[in-house]
């Protein structure tokens, strides 16, 4: 009952006061028990005289006891604040019904909390009350507006109460939100729900939003995906009302902890991790004394300060920790607590290693000769060190389980089998490193056919294809592209430490494919790749287009070697910038964003005993599912929330963590003003009310005049009575 009235009158509660308007009649009766009746002489001829006008003045009297009861009455409902709109819209006679299509915006600067309740608390209050005030035979659809919109209910119902109790169990994911995606399943359900009850009238879509740039900003929409979405609003426009109800007030503020990096692709227990984390201040004051926290497995181990100005990231906050144990680690920044707390956390899974495993597959005697001395320069002795190289044969691909390596040089293996290359496929899929070095044994069409990925479910396992090979009697040097690659970017700052006088004789030319995500790190100074990198699966290829040794040669009668660029000084820092690169795939492979898939390998679980996954907080335990494009490892989608997702293989002690993020564009809590939108939308001005300064929200369906009007009409009746009792009183005198 009390929420039917919430969607009639602003002020409910003060109806309160209604009986109010009965103390007129009752102080009149009361004063009629006051008197006692006493029979005398001289009062006879009085009430004799007074009967022949008793009529007249009862209906006199009750006159100012109506006129005195109405003031009161209407004053109770004037500060109530009746709105027009749902009672125009319930009790309006000969209307048709209303088709209402509810979208809430789900973006997690939703929840910015600026008192006690939250932006999205807010939305779906109004949300309520737009339900409550509706007229009997109205129907709903319901959506929730995310990254991907989400149809909450997609046939329309009659049934008020059950799409308040859907609206209620609305939680927002901790993602952004999809404009026009949403209104293109706004659309859908328009027609759908036209075809189905013809009888409905004129459709109307309520957007309930903070309006948030990130999501409303027409600069983060491509200009197709910007012509489309003022298209289909031109449509729904023609057929219905796109109506928009804003949340919430301009000038937030907001503190958000962006990014949380490890300095190295790799952890060991061997040396300490460093640490980079950074902050940025989405307000208009500078931020002083903020307290940065380092936390290690749900421990606190670290704090510093640091000032944020206004509008600008911090300078990077730079810790340093050294983990006891191998094992996966989880490492969480702490900022201090604002009005929107989801982003003032930031999480980062690190499988730490006693150290790592390289293996080298060689295709000639002495091709890895050369990358050995380079990854581990005292590999023949009996010392300790971060990198644990191993050479092995050809043969070794499919004997070996690769996945106890962190990364795998190939120095000029000749071909692949179709079960090699699958091995390598999965490789690459469960987060390793593939690094490919050519040479005079290779043979270009076997990597084309069996690693290229040119047919359809074939494996993709190298970022380029083999062309033929290029020779010169002159050699050609390194381009290093303006060190604008990782790869190369230790270079920039002392070009003339040997990089560019490396010399190579004869390479492979690796020709790019079309629509590829693979970069080029490294040039010959002749314009073709020297070297080509892509992500692949969660891991990373690389491919170096010419020898790793001075065994492969140009022919056999001069013997001269493709290249001498294993002999020259700038040879192991590239093979360790390489093995770097290629390892960082790992680390990725742990850590998401909300929204993004997780997943692993199956390993030895039999299906029916899948692995289950632990969610952040409270959010309970859900399993996993078989990935559809590989049946050998697992699944799961539905990281709504971010914090440390912890999966559990049955049979296995061991535990891998997970680390999911929210994407802080959506931190940006700058609104975009109601006359910037797209024509077509329909606007009540803002919904709510933020008092910043008192610190109270005040929320509201937009609010009709007719309490002014009642306030006039008593402000009448309050001088209309006292005339009338002046009057009736001058004449009783």
């Amino acid at each position: 009952m009390l929420t039917w009235l919430a969607g009639l009158f602003a002020s409910p509660w003060m109806l309160a006061w209604l009986p109010l308007a009965a103390a007129p009649v009752l102080i009149h009766l009361w004063n009629r028990r006051k008197y006692r009746q006493v029979t005398w002489a001289a009062m006879e001829y009085l009430l004799a005289a007074m009967a022949r006008s008793s009529r007249r003045m009862r209906i006199e009297q009750w006159l100012l006891l109506a006129v005195r009861t109405l003031a009161l009455l209407l004053a109770v409902l004037a500060i109530s604040q009746p709105l027009l709109r749902p009672l125009a819209g319930r009790f309006a006679p000969g209307a048709a019904p209303v088709h209402h299509v509810l979208v809430l915006d789900g973006s997690y600067s939703m929840t910015y909390k600026p008192a006690d309740k939250s932006l999205f608390d807010a939305a779906r209050q109004q949300a309520r009350e737009l339900v409550d005030a509706a007229r009997e035979g109205d129907a709903f659809t319901l959506v929730l507006m995310c990254d991907a919109p989400r149809v909450i209910i997609g046939h329309a119902s009659f049934d008020r109460a059950a799409v308040v109790r859907e609206i209620d169990a609305l939680a927002p994911p901790e993602a952004g939100a999809n404009v026009p995606a949403s209104l293109e399943a706004a659309e859908r359900l328009v027609r759908e729900t036209q075809q189905q009850y013809p009888q409905l009238g004129r459709p109307q879509i309520h957007y309930f939003t903070d309006l948030g740039r990130n999501s409303w900003g027409a600069d983060t929409r491509t200009p197709q995906v910007d012509r489309e979405f003022r298209q289909r609003l031109a449509r729904l426009d023609e057929i219905g009302a796109v109506e928009m109800l804003p949340i919430g007030a301009a000038g937030a503020e907001n503190l958000a902890v962006i990014s949380l990096t490890a300095a190295d692709p790799y952890a060991t227990i061997a040396q300490p991790v460093a640490l980079q984390t950074v902050l940025r201040n989405f307000g208009r004051q500078k931020l002083t004394a903020q307290k940065v926290e380092l936390w290690v497995n749900g421990q606190r181990n670290a704090q510093q300060t640091v000032d944020v100005p206004a509008g600008e990231a911090s300078a990077p906050v730079n810790f340093s920790y050294r983990f006891p144990t191998p094992g996966d680690h989880i490492v969480e920044i702490r900022a201090p607590g604002d009005a929107l707390i989801v982003d003032n956390r930031r999480f980062l899974s690190l499988p730490v290693k006693e150290h790592l495993r390289v293996l080298c597959i060689s295709g000639q005697r002495g091709s890895t000769r050369y990358v050995m001395t380079s990854l581990d320069p005292d590999y023949n002795r009996e010392s300790f060190s971060i990198l644990q190289p191993q050479v092995a044969a050809e043969s070794a691909l499919q004997e070996l389980d690769l996945k106890q390596f962190e990364c795998v040089f190939l120095c000029n293996v000749g071909q692949f089998t179709s079960s090699e290359a699958r091995v390598l496929e999965g490789y690459l899929k469960s987060g390793g490193g593939l690094v490919f070095f050519l040479g005079d044994q290779v043979v270009a069409e076997s990597y084309n056919r069996e690693l290229g990925g040119q047919t359809p479910g074939s494996p993709h396992v190298i970022p380029a294809l083999l062309g033929s090979t290029v020779t010169r009697e002159k050699y050609f040097f390194f381009d290093p592209l303006g060190y604008r690659h990782p790869l190369t970017e230790m270079w920039r700052a002392n070009p003339l430490s040997g990089l560019l006088t490396a010399p190579v004789a004869k390479y492979f030319k690796l020709n790019v494919p079309k629509d590829s995500r693979a970069q080029m790190a490294l040039a010959f100074n002749s314009g073709d790749p020297a070297i080509v990198e892509e992500q692949l699966y969660r891991g990373r290829s690389i491919l170096v287009a010419t020898a790793p040794s001075t065994s492969s040669v140009i022919d056999a009668q001069s013997k001269q070697a493709w290249t001498l660029f294993p002999t020259s000084p700038s040879f192991p820092p590239v093979v360790q910038a390489l093995w770097r690169l290629a390892v960082g795939g790992q680390i990725q492979h742990r850590n998401a964003d909300v929204g993004q898939p997780l997943g692993g390998a199956l390993g030895t679980v039999r299906t029916g005993s899948g692995p289950t996954v632990a969610l952040p907080g409270s959010h309970g335990t859900q399993p996993t599912t078989a990935d559809p494009a590989d049946p050998g490892r697992w699944s799961f989608a539905d990281t709504d929330h971010s914090g440390v997702y912890t999966v559990e293989l049955p049979g296995r002690r061991e535990k891998q963590k997970f680390a999911v993020n929210v994407d802080t564009r959506e931190s940006d809590l700058t609104r975009v003003h109601e006359a910037d939108l797209p024509r077509g939308f329909t606007s009540h001005g803002s919904a709510q009310r933020a008092d910043e300064a008192a610190g109270t929200i005040t929320i509201g369906p937009p609010r009709g005049g007719l309490h002014r009007t009642l306030l006039c009409i008593v402000l009448g009746l309050l001088i209309f009575e006292s005339g009338l009792a002046w009057w009736l009183g001058s004449r009783a005198g």
